[in-house]
């Protein structure tokens, strides 16, 4: 029962609109800590491609274990209930994950991890972008992001509290379109520009960046990124 209740807790923080005159959806910090296959990634992974489409991921508890796992993508959600740790010491947890079928490989289509912990009722959130092979998202671009630049190629994500400036950068002029239909995300024109600066707008959302002109090939480069703008970060302590 009490693992039920923290599963609405967590629907009701995962940063989806509500109809109606609900109280405003928080945003929770992503912060999850996890391997997938040789690297490791805190809250948002961005991780390189495989021939085999093959990934292994370990997932670090937000506590002292996870209590129920939660795995979605655009295709499949798994549930998880008291997953097997990967040693004694060690309370990590094993997902293998294939993107091979075409339904989540030849489109935008992210894992969301949710890792629950009952005794404590601490929440971990974790995001993880997987290369497809649409071999179009090869643009780079850079940006100044929380304090920080970055760089991207082809994928990119931006997390930050909420209404605090950041700006994206390109070696050439880009128009952005949303992949996300949420008013709060419809934040760019489209008018082609090399910069967008802009204030992070609340929850999850996806754009893609495509350059104006065609290149030697005779396509057009793309990039996607994410955007994530925090409302609350969860107690660790």
């Amino acid at each position: 029962m009490r693992l039920f209740l923290v599963f609405l807790f967590l629907v009701s923080c995962s940063g989806l609109p509500k109809s109606g005159d609900s109280q405003p959806v928080k945003s929770f910090l992503y912060d999850l800590r996890f391997k997938v296959n040789d690297f490791w990634f805190i809250g948002f992974g961005i991780p390189q491609g495989n021939k085999d489409h093959k990934y292994r991921i370990e997932i670090e508890p937000p506590g002292e274990k996870i209590d129920r796992l939660i795995i979605t993508t655009c295709h499949r959600q798994d549930v998880i209930d008291k997953p097997g740790n990967v040693g004694w010491f060690n309370k990590s947890v094993m997902y293998d994950y294939s993107n091979h079928d075409e339904l989540e490989n030849l489109r935008t289509c992210p894992m969301h991890i949710y890792a629950l912990e009952e005794k404590s009722r601490r929440v971990g959130f974790g995001f993880i972008d997987f290369q497809d092979d649409r071999s179009e998202f090869d643009l780079s671009m850079s940006m100044q992001c929380n304090g920080k630049t970055r760089y991207f190629v082809g994928r990119g994500f931006c997390q930050s509290a909420e209404e605090l400036v950041q700006k994206f950068t390109f070696p050439e002029k880009v128009i952005v379109t949303p992949l996300s239909q949420r008013d709060e995300c419809k934040i760019f024109d489209r008018n082609p520009s090399d910069s967008f600066e802009f204030k992070m707008p609340q929850g999850l959302c996806a754009y893609q960046f495509v350059s104006k002109r065609k290149h030697a090939n005779g396509e057009r480069m793309r990039i996607r990124i994410h955007t994530y703008g925090v409302t609350d970060v969860p107690v660790r302590f």
